[in-house]
C-alpha cells in the first residue's frame, strides 16, 4: 500500500503522518516501508514506524533518521527499512515529527508455498 500525504498524522501523535490498513497481518510478518521526508530541502528529524490492531493503541516497531534530500526527478529520496512484527496487526503509521510525511509505502513479500 502506498499514500502521498503531505498531511497532519491522523492520530494527533506527530506533527506529520499517515495510516496504511494492511489487512489482518500475524505476529511474525516481515515488511518494507519506505518514508520521503519533505518540507524543504535538508530538514533533519526521526522516522517512526509503528504498528496497530485496531488503529487507538500503537506500538512503535523502528525509528531511524530521516533528512528531506530532493531527488534529480521531483519529489524526496526514500529511507527505506524492513520491520518484523511481534504481534498481530492491522494497521502501519509512518510519521515525522518536524518534516512532512511527502510519501509512505508499505509492501509485504508473497509467500513462497
Amino acid at each position: 500500500m502506498k499514500c502521498c500525504c503531505f498531511a497532519d498524522d491522523p492520530t494527533g501523535a506527530y506533527k506529520s503522518g499517515h495510516v496504511l490498513d494492511m489487512g489482518t497481518q500475524p505476529a511474525g510478518t516481515v515488511m518494507e516501508c519506505c518514508l520521503s521526508p519533505g518540507l524543504s530541502s535538508g530538514c533533519e528529524d526521526t522516522g517512526y514506524i509503528d504498528l496497530s490492531q485496531d488503529g487507538v493503541s500503537w506500538t512503535e516497531v523502528e525509528s531511524f533518521a530521516t533528512s528531506s534530500v530532493p531527488k534529480p526527478e521531483g519529489g524526496w529520496e526514500a529511507v527505506c527499512v524492513t520491520v518484523e512484527s511481534t504481534e498481530s496487526f492491522q494497521y502501519v503509521r509512518g510519521a515525522n515529527d518536524k518534516c512532512y510525511v511527502d510519501q509512505f509505502k508499505c509492501t509485504i513479500p508473497c509467500s513462497v508455498p
